[in-house]
């Protein structure tokens, strides 16, 4: 958990503490999933991270990252890659997320995987008054 922290600290203004990520994990419907580097059988660091939550046949992103070291080496498309691979393992019918309307470089990654902008939520984040797109990818 300790370098997922890392990694939120490290990406989002408002971060999320411990105490959320596993009050997330204590629900059926909440899932993290970390991206590893590994060397033999040991983990040596994580790269990045995915926390997803199914409602119905959704699959919601809550919060995709990776490393700051770690950015710009295809870590956000394979975790994206999991997600979708899990989403469509579980059932769901369509992959949901809130993105941030000057993150471009999300919004590329999120496009190349099939995403769709659908909708804005105006005045989303709580920083700075942004809106955020909401963009589904069906599956």
């Amino acid at each position: 958990m300790r370098d997922i922290l890392v990694i939120e600290e490290h990406s989002f203004p408002h971060p999320w503490g411990a105490e959320v990520f596993l009050d997330e994990l204590s629900q059926d419907t909440g899932f993290l999933e970390a991206l590893c580097q590994r060397r033999g059988r040991h983990v040596a660091a994580v790269l990045g991270f995915c926390c997803l939550r199914r409602l119905h046949d959704e699959m919601h992103i809550l919060k995709i990252a990776t490393h700051p070291e770690a950015r710009r080496q295809g870590h956000g498309a394979e975790l994206l890659d999991h997600a979708i691979s899990l989403a469509q393992k579980a059932g769901c019918r369509a992959l949901v997320l809130e993105v941030r309307k000057s993150n471009r470089a999300a919004i590329n990654l999120y496009e190349k995987h099939g995403f769709q902008q659908v909708g804005v939520r105006k005045d989303y984040y709580a920083d700075n008054g942004e809106d955020a797109m909401v963009m589904t990818c069906a599956l």
